[in-house]
This record gives C-alpha cells, sequence and structure tokens, in this order.
C-alpha cells in the first residue's frame, strides 16, 4: 500500500527574519538525523551565550526529487544582532514566501 503525504502549501507575505543556522546538502533519508544533531547543536550554543531559543524551523534552498537531495539548513529566528561562531548567519529579507506545515 502507498502511502501519500498531503501539504497545504501558503503563500505569505514574510517579514525580515534573521536566524541562525547549520546548513547541509543531503539525501533526503537523512533529513531527520542532520536535524536532531543540528538543532541540539544550535540550542546549545544560543545556550552559552544567552540568547533565548525560539521555535525552530527548517529553510529549504533546493529539493532534487530525482535524486533525492536536498540542501536545507536547520534554524532557529535570533535578533539581527546575535552572532554564533561555527554557525551561519542567514537573514531572509522582507518578501514572499511558501509555507509548508507539516
Amino acid at each position: 500500500m502507498e502511502t501519500v503525504n498531503k501539504y497545504e502549501v501558503k503563500t505569505i507575505a514574510w517579514e525580515k527574519r534573521t536566524f541562525i543556522a547549520r546548513k547541509a546538502t543531503l539525501p533526503i533519508d537523512k533529513l531527520k538525523d542532520f536535524f536532531g544533531q543540528a538543532y541540539g547543536e544550535i540550542y546549545t550554543a544560543l545556550g552559552k551565550k544567552g540568547i533565548p531559543g525560539q521555535p525552530p524551523v527548517a529553510i529549504y534552498f533546493s529539493v532534487d526529487e530525482v535524486k533525492q537531495v536536498v540542501e536545507l539548513a536547520a534554524a532557529v529566528p535570533v535578533d539581527d544582532a546575535a552572532e554564533i561562531p561555527g554557525f551561519e548567519k542567514i537573514t531572509i529579507p522582507t518578501g514572499k514566501a511558501l509555507l509548508l506545515t507539516h
């Protein structure tokens, strides 16, 4: 029996937001392990700097359905001034975005 996942995708107005992130390009079947490790590392680093943790997000830059590979970031929203050595800082400007919740 085939399982089909259906997700609602919405176009939203996005307000500028900054994130501390761990980026990767990896096979889709490695996402669970990646997110578990990356979010743990990000929240630990934020805690050491006294920066409050907000709910995590996943930012997808590309998805290759044929090769089953994604380029993405495990990310946590932070104030614009936040800096954490060893992590990437990503700022997504105001504009339109696609939102998928699952």
